[in-house]
Formats: C-alpha cells, sequence, structure tokens
C-alpha cells in the first residue's frame, strides 16, 4: 500500500469517527424529544417556505413574489428563503412532498451537520493537523453552544451557513495552492446564495484573513485567484441583497441606529468563560424569561478543551506565525464584532457570530496543539488548565449565585477531561481520541442538565397530510388574528387548529400571516402584525374600520374572506358583523367567512367615483385592466403592498392608500387604453446582470484552467499540508 493510499485510509477512518461521534451527539436529545429539531424558526419560518419553494418548483415555477401572502409575499428581498441556492432548491422539493415533516426536518438537520463536519475535517487538514486531531475540530465546532442552542433546533439558515463556511474556507485555500477553482467557486456560491447576510459576512473575514497571509507571503499568483474569487462572491452578494437593501426602506429594517444591548451578545467576562460548558451569560437577564434562559446550553460556549491551549511552547512558534494569519483574522474581528452593540442598523444579535468564533478558535487550539504544544506536558501545565477549568466555574458561579451546584458540575466535568487529556499527552498517544470521546461526553452532559432551548416549541401537526384539515372549507383569502406563543403554551391542542408563521404554507390555501424577516411596515403596524405572522386581538376591530377614502373596510381592501381567529376565553371574538358567518368551531379556533367570496389579493378592489375600469388579466406578479370611464378623481387602488418594483404601464403611480396598497392614477385621455402593473424586485436589471457576470466569471475562469491543464499535462496539486 502506498504512502498516499495509506494517508486517504487514515482520513477516512478519522471522518468516519468524528461522523458517527456528533451523530451519536446530536441523536441524544432526541430520546426525550422527538421534536427537539423542529422548534422555533425551524417550524415558524424555515419549513414552510422550503415546502412554498420546493411545491412552485414541483408545479414549474420560480415563486419570485406573492401577493396572497401579506408582508411575507417578498421572498426575494428577504433574502432567507434562498431563490439562488440549488442546494436550497433541492432541500424545498424534499418538504414539498416528505409525508412527515418534523422527521424531515430532523433528517435536514442531521445532512446540514454531516456537511459541518466534513468541511471542518478537511479545512484541519488544509491547516497541517494530522487526522486524528482533524477529527476532533470536526467533533467539536458542532457542539459549540451556539450550534446546540440556537442553530440545531430553530435557525436552519444559520446552521447551514455555518456548515457550508468550512467548505468555501478549505476550497478557497485549496484554490489559491493551485487546485482547479470550481469547488471554491460552488461552495462560496453555496453560502451566498442561502441568503443569510451573516453567512456572507462571515465569507469576506475569511477572504479578508487569505488576502492578509497571501499579502504577507508575497503570493501574487495565489493573490490574482483571490481577486477573481473575491469578485464572484461580489457580483454573487449583488444579486441575493441587493434587492433588501432597495426594499428596506418601506420595512421595519429601515433603521439605522447603532446600539442597544440584548440576550444573544457577548461581554468580556462571557468570553473568558468559553470553555465552561454551563456558564449562564450575564445578558440572560435581557430575556422575557431568564429562567428559561438559564437553563439552555450557553451559546457563549466553545470547547471544553480550550484550556490546553497552556501546552503551547512559545519557542515552537518562533518564526512560524505567518501562515495562521488566515485563521487568527476571522478569529480576532468575529470575537470583536460578538461584543458590538446589540444593533448595528439592520444587523442585530452579535452573539449569532459564535458559531464562526467557535469554528476559528478550535481550529486554532487543534493546529497549535499539532505544531507547538509540548511533548508531554508536565504537571505544571496540566495544573495550570485545571486551575483555569476551576477558576471558570467559580467565576460562572459568581456571576449567576443561583445556578452555582450547575457550575460546580460543569466545572467537574472539565477537569475530569482534562485529567484524561494530560494522561494521553503524557504517554504520546490516544489523545484525539480522549478529546472526541470527551467532547461527545460533555455534550450529552449539556443535553441532561440543560435540556432547553430558547426556540421552544409550536406543536404545529407532524404529517403533511394534516395540514389540509387545517383551513378545511375555507374560501378565498385567510387572515389569522389573535394567536400568541403564550397561547400555544397554555392551550397546545390550539396549534393543530391554527399555524404560526409560514407553516400556513402547507395547507395550499392563501394565508397572509406568513414569517417575514423585514415586514412591510405600516401594514404591520395597523394590524398590529408580528415578524412570525401573529397578529394580535386588536386587528380584528382594525380589519373592520371603514377606510375614510374608498368607504371600504380593511378587510375588503385586502380581499379577505376568511378570518381564522384565536376565541380567547378572557377576550372573546363575540359574533361576527353583517356579511359573514361562523364556519367552523374546533375548540377555541373559530372560523369567520363572508357571505359572498371576493377575488383574491392582487386585482383591482375600488375605484374612485366617476371612474370605471375592468380587470383582464391577474396573476401574482402582475395585475392588468382596462379604463372604462375616468372621473374627477382618476384613482384605482389594487389589493396589493407598495413594495418598491412595482412598474405601471399605461399611467402613473399615485400616493399608497393607508401607505399600504398601490395606487395607479389615471388620466382622461387614458380611457380604452390597457394599464398593466408589473412587480419586478427594485434593481432587477442590474441584478441579472451581476448574475450573468458571477456566472461568467465562474465559468470562464474554470474553462480557462481545465484548458491550461489540458495543453500541459499538468496535474491537480498533491494533497500536501498546507500552510
Amino acid at each position: 500500500m502506498s504512502v498516499s493510499q495509506g494517508r486517504d485510509r487514515s482520513d477516512l477512518r478519522w471522518l468516519l469517527v468524528a461522523l458517527v461521534a456528533v451523530w451519536v451527539a446530536w441523536a441524544f436529545p432526541l430520546l426525550g424529544d422527538g421534536r427537539h429539531y423542529f422548534q422555533g424558526d425551524t417550524a415558524n419560518a424555515y419549513y414552510g417556505w422550503f415546502h412554498h419553494f420546493g411545491d412552485a418548483l414541483l408545479h414549474g415555477r420560480w415563486p419570485m413574489f406573492d401577493a396572497q401572502a401579506g408582508s411575507a409575499g417578498n421572498p426575494l428581498a428577504e433574502g432567507q428563503e434562498g431563490l439562488y441556492s440549488p442546494l436550497s432548491a433541492l432541500i424545498a422539493v424534499g418538504a414539498a412532498v416528505a409525508p412527515d415533516v418534523v422527521v424531515y426536518a430532523t433528517l435536514l438537520k442531521f445532512l446540514i451537520v454531516t456537511i459541518s463536519v466534513t468541511g471542518c475535517f478537511f479545512l484541519a487538514r488544509t491547516y497541517g493537523a494530522r487526522p486524528g486531531l482533524a477529527a476532533v475540530a470536526a467533533v467539536a465546532v458542532p457542539l459549540c453552544g451556539f450550534t446546540l442552542t440556537n442553530d440545531a433546533p430553530r435557525w436552519v439558515a444559520g446552521q447551514l451557513v455555518a456548515a457550508l463556511l468550512p467548505w468555501a474556507w478549505c476550497t478557497a485555500r485549496r484554490t489559491l495552492a493551485g487546485a482547479h477553482p470550481w469547488a471554491a467557486l460552488l461552495s462560496a456560491g453555496l453560502v451566498i446564495t442561502t441568503g443569510y447576510v451573516f453567512g456572507t459576512m462571515y465569507l469576506a473575514l475569511v477572504l479578508a484573513g487569505l488576502l492578509l497571509e497571501n499579502l504577507l507571503a508575497r503570493n501574487w499568483v495565489a493573490l490574482r485567484r483571490l481577486l477573481l474569487l473575491g469578485a464572484f462572491c461580489t457580483l454573487l452578494a449583488v444579486t441575493v441583497y441587493l434587492p433588501g437593501i432597495l426594499t428596506a426602506p418601506v420595512t421595519f429594517r429601515n433603521a439605522w441606529t447603532v446600539d442597544g444591548t440584548g440576550f444573544l451578545q457577548m461581554d468580556p467576562l462571557t468570553l473568558l468563560l468559553t470553555g465552561h460548558p454551563t456558564t449562564v451569560p450575564p445578558s440572560v437577564s435581557e430575556l422575557p424569561d431568564p429562567v428559561l434562559g438559564a437553563r439552555q446550553i450557553p451559546f457563549s460556549y466553545i470547547a471544553w478543551f480550550l484550556p490546553v491551549l497552556l501546552w503551547v511552547d512559545p519557542a515552537r512558534l518562533r518564526g512560524r506565525w505567518w501562515p495562521w494569519v488566515s485563521l487568527l483574522v476571522p478569529l480576532v474581528l468575529t470575537v470583536v464584532w460578538t461584543l458590538l452593540p446589540y444593533n448595528m442598523g439592520p444587523i442585530r444579535m452579535p452573539g449569532r457570530v459564535m458559531s464562526v468564533v467557535s469554528l476559528a478558535a478550535i481550529l486554532l487550539v487543534v493546529v497549535l496543539l499539532e505544531r507547538a504544544v509540548v511533548r508531554r506536558p508536565g504537571p505544571v501545565r496540566i495544573g495550570a488548565t485545571l486551575l483555569w477549568a476551576i477558576g471558570a466555574a467559580i467565576l460562572a458561579g459568581v456571576l449567576h449565585p443561583a445556578s452555582g451546584g450547575l457550575q460546580v458540575a460543569g466545572g467537574f466535568v472539565v477537569v475530569v477531561g482534562l485529567l484524561a487529556a494530560g494522561w494521553a499527552a503524557r504517554r504520546g498517544r490516544g489523545l484525539p481520541v480522549v478529546l472526541v470521546i470527551a467532547s461527545v461526553s460533555v455534550a450529552i452532559f449539556q443535553f441532561v442538565v440543560l435540556p432547553d432551548t430558547i426556540g421552544g416549541q409550536r406543536y404545529a401537526p407532524s404529517r403533511l397530510a394534516d395540514y389540509s384539515d387545517v383551513l378545511r372549507g375555507s374560501r378565498g383569502d385567510v387572515f389569522a388574528i389573535g394567536l400568541t406563543r403564550e397561547a400555544i403554551d397554555a392551550h397546545p391542542a390550539v396549534a393543530q387548529s391554527m399555524l404560526t408563521g409560514s407553516m400556513w404554507d402547507l395547507t395550499g390555501k392563501p394565508v397572509h400571516n406568513g414569517y417575514t424577516t423585514m415586514g412591510f411596515r405600516h401594514y404591520n403596524d395597523r394590524f398590529c402584525l408580528r415578524y412570525n405572522g401573529e397578529a394580535c386581538p386588536d386587528a380584528l376591530q382594525e380589519m373592520f374600520v371603514v377606510q375614510p377614502e374608498t368607504g371600504l373596510r380593511w378587510v375588503d381592501l385586502h380581499a379577505i374572506s376568511t378570518l381564522v381567529l384565536y376565541d380567547d376565553p378572557e377576550q372573546p371574538v363575540g359574533d361576527p358583523p353583517s356579511g359573514w358567518h361562523e364556519s367552523r368551531r374546533v375548540g377555541l379556533v373559530v372560523t369567520w367567512q363572508r357571505d359572498h367570496v371576493v377575488p383574491t389579493a392582487g386585482g383591482v378592489v375600488w375605484s374612485a367615483p366617476g371612474t370605471e375600469v375592468h380587470q383582464v388579466a391577474q396573476s401574482e406578479t402582475s395585475t392588468t385592466f382596462v379604463v372604462d370611464r375616468v372621473g374627477d378623481d382618476a384613482s384605482v387602488v389594487l389589493s396589493r403592498l407598495a413594495w418598491p418594483g412595482y412598474r405601471v404601464a399605461g399611467a402613473d403611480f399615485g400616493e399608497a392608500l393607508g401607505g399600504q396598497l398601490l395606487r395607479v392614477r389615471l388620466d382622461p385621455a387614458d380611457v380604452g387604453e390597457t394599464v398593466t402593473v408589473t412587480f419586478r424586485p427594485p434593481g432587477w436589471s442590474g441584478e441579472l446582470a451581476a448574475l450573468g457576470g458571477a456566472l461568467l466569471l465562474g465559468a470562464g475562469w474554470s474553462v480557462v484552467v481545465t484548458v491550461r491543464r489540458r495543453r500541459s499535462g499538468a496535474a491537480a496539486p498533491p494533497r500536501t499540508r498546507t500552510g
């Protein structure tokens, strides 16, 4: 067997060890809660988004816009629905047909963590870590606190970009070293097209680190390749994020304040405790329910073995620091990021960055273990690591005295792990095995003593077939009012008849209560509609308020024909108004319907007195009508939110009705004319040009490299340790 084959087999063995270890750790919470990975925004947002995307693809459509989804009907501006991502498209098709949504969501999370483990393993290998230590990194990264607390159970997009980033980082390094660029282009493209802006910002920091490293090394060939990769990423980012930027003025993402504090935020003391697995960050006081925050795996936790940094011999680092610049730059910048104010314009929750802080920190630790650790740490160094762990437990207890016993237990677990690691290090073998086993053991310990997550259950139906019954008998467009998290917690059965956020999409009916990361400000404020589609009870009264200019009620102007209401025992909804009737009641959920259903949202809902038009066509993105007569007030209103990007042929736009609905102004000369209102994202031509430029650049670069190699007969660079 050749050296190369032996290396390949060693890599494969250790990669399988890492995968099995993480799968075991991630499977543990399922023993107590089969819906562990179907919490928070996984149910509120992502699953419904994927289902909507996949269902559209299966029907031959690309769901650029949806007038029947209210504030949630502008997915290109949202970004996170990943409409440009081939990986998101595959996930979406699965979500559209999977018979059990909880099982599919769980399998999806395991698929993503598998991507993470393999990416971290190969990234560590590019920095020269031996297979065993690469496996240590591959296990520790997806077991960090932020991933276990937030991304895994609730934030699919966060977990996805954190899993794809190591691949983008690894393939970028290989491309700069001379490998074919296709893998770097693909993995970087997948990070960006996921649509989660944090992922693109992480990628920018990684590329900045590679830039500085190669500048210091004066590697001009690598810098030219990096320039091409950076140009590709920039063009793709313009395509994905420009719609959201240009749409922001009408949304609640328009604020550019830089201030505030919040739960998902680090501070210097918390940074000192990133190796302690049961830390209760001081920022937990910002939670509405601080007790819940104290019972969840700390988002600030990185890895229990951070104290082994004390085994590093500084003398062995002398003159060898510059190859690690690409590790240090993302680490330093993300650590600083976590200390920034809670709100940085539209970007908030700096604690989210802990997934990448953990990635960079763990990589740095394993690389230092590989290159600069003393061969056999003596009692003094091992004792220092134990003092670190004991001191962290004491500090954690001082910061949160109510959890003192928990902090002592966490400190004890870390001390045991460090003793085992010290024993293995002094023997000169077995250290990677000990670190892997201890990492899994610490994760299981965390799940036992800290079983909660901040995501929370929504108790939505598990089987896809059950969603068709939620709105059985409803007609026309639907609006849901009154459901809150508190109501679901008090009456879990309500969630079987009244959904939250994007899960409404699984019903197959047009519902205006989708999940949105941005929201149409005037619309959401008018009907006290939250980001997750929950409309407060006062929205019922507001829906039946008469808009003075048109003489119509808002429920008419928005073309709503069915109202699904939470009949709170403490605040009953009463009887339906004239023209409506109660069509269904299931427990505390009551449905009101119009006596005469109106057409779905998107069409003409009002013409000024003396002005008459008749509609001839309507689709998701356009409405066409013919002008029959023009009065003194030549105004027509459409049941379409006035998103930036609309254009009109044959007329002009007027001021949006109530700051919400699209208004078209006509002229007496327009009689007999056909008017077409069409939606395209703002900046659409530039976005398509940027997309085309990115694809041409990526394809051209790949073709040129391929042709040159064929002409020269050069093979791909050997898989040797780099850095």
